[in-house]
């Protein structure tokens, strides 16, 4: 056996040992949830933290009125995901968030669109977490569309409405539903209305959490739940609110809508390299499983092509499965589809060097 075909047989094992580390690490199927006490008082996420409530969360609504104060020190402004920090979901899907993207702010509610059909849309808070203190964040909602409002000062107003009952599934704070995109900071304290606070009752609250008036705010007109993540002292986070359900910080991080084989949620740069990288990661897994198969069997190049790329679909579907049970990963039908295509183009790389190896070695002999 050549000396090339016995090196390319050992990359190749190495190439599938790699690939397999790289997807499955950090190899942590019972993840610590990390939530912390802050040094400057309430919790501090470290990435993979969660808190969420421990019932199904309604409101009876007739309108679309409501109000969220949310108060939480932002990531670091180069910080790349795009990630709800809060959120209201069902079985994953998103009704209501207030999330970040670097330095950029975002809530996103449930609309309906011109034909009436439910859409989740983004507003959009341009450097709005570009700081390096807390933010107190107030999002109201009437009939006249949405308001949002930094440190209780009037940012900016969409002309959108929210659906009735946006208040309502699963109450998330500190990561996505679905596991995936990871975010770093600290929760201060969240309060939830039933009615549209006006630009008067938004300053005069903002100071009223800063002076840890909070029981004081729980009997407010129309505030269904209150929760002063600075006053935590176990892994149960209770309303001071006359509503509301418990939060819990459970002790290992858990994904409760985890997603077999899913699909991107939104297209951004993140998945755009994500597609570049699982694309070339697979690229050597083909072309070396044809340089192998090239040198030792007799089976023509086109069925050594079909054999790696279906070498490269199960590898990759195996790796896509076991990540279901990683809360840390996304088990997603994008990358088994992308890898597929890597282990193609590689494949058909090898195809062509064996081919031009072998139009090189007929000249040299004759």
């Amino acid at each position: 056996m050549p000396v090339y075909t016995s090196i390319a047989r050992i990359a190749l094992l190495l190439t599938i040992i790699g690939i397999l580390s790289a997807g499955l690490w950090p190899f942590n199927f019972k993840p610590r949830n990390r939530v912390n006490a802050s040094p400057e008082g309430g919790l501090h996420i470290d990435r993979y933290g969660q808190l969420f409530s421990t019932e199904t969360w309604q409101i009876d609504h007739s309108t679309n009125q409501f109000s969220v104060e949310f108060w939480f020190q932002p990531a670091a402004a180069g910080y790349g995901y795009d990630s709800s920090v809060l959120s209201f979901s069902h079985n994953g899907n998103l009704d209501f968030a207030i999330g970040q993207s670097g330095p950029d702010l975002y809530t996103a509610v449930l609309s309906p669109d011109a034909n009436g059909d439910a859409v989740f849309r983004k507003l959009w808070l341009d450097g709005a977490c570009a700081t390096s203190r807390p933010l107190f964040v107030t999002v109201t909602s009437s009939n006249e569309g949405v308001s949002v409002y930094l440190n209780g000062h009037p940012s900016r107003s969409f002309s959108v409405t929210s659906l009735p009952g946006t208040f309502s599934g699963v109450l998330m704070l500190g990561h996505t539903p679905r596991g995936d995109q990871p975010w770093s900071g600290d929760l201060l304290g969240a309060a939830f209305y039933d009615r549209e606070l006006n630009a008067s009752e938004v300053m005069s609250q903002v100071e009223q959490w800063r002076a840890r008036y909070t029981q004081d705010l729980a009997q407010q007109d129309g505030v269904f739940a209150l929760y002063d993540f600075r006053a935590t002292t176990s892994d149960r986070i209770r309303s001071l609110a006359r509503y509301g359900p418990d939060l819990i910080i459970p002790p290992v991080f858990c994904v409760l809508n985890k997603h077999v084989l899913g699909w991107p949620k939104t297209w951004n740069r993140s998945t755009a390299e994500d597609v570049v990288e699982n694309i070339a990661g697979f690229v050597p897994v083909g072309f070396l499983f044809v340089i192998v198969c090239n040198h030792t069997s007799r089976k023509p190049g086109y069925r050594a092509l079909a054999i790696a790329i279906s070498i490269a679909a199960l590898l990759s579907l195996a790796i896509e499965l076991l990540q279901v049970y990683l809360p840390s990963r996304d088990s997603s039908l994008c990358d088994l589809l992308t890898n597929i295509l890597g282990g193609a183009l590689g494949g058909a790389l090898g195809l062509a060097v064996a081919s031009w190896r072998k139009s090189a070695f007929r000249q040299i002999a004759l």
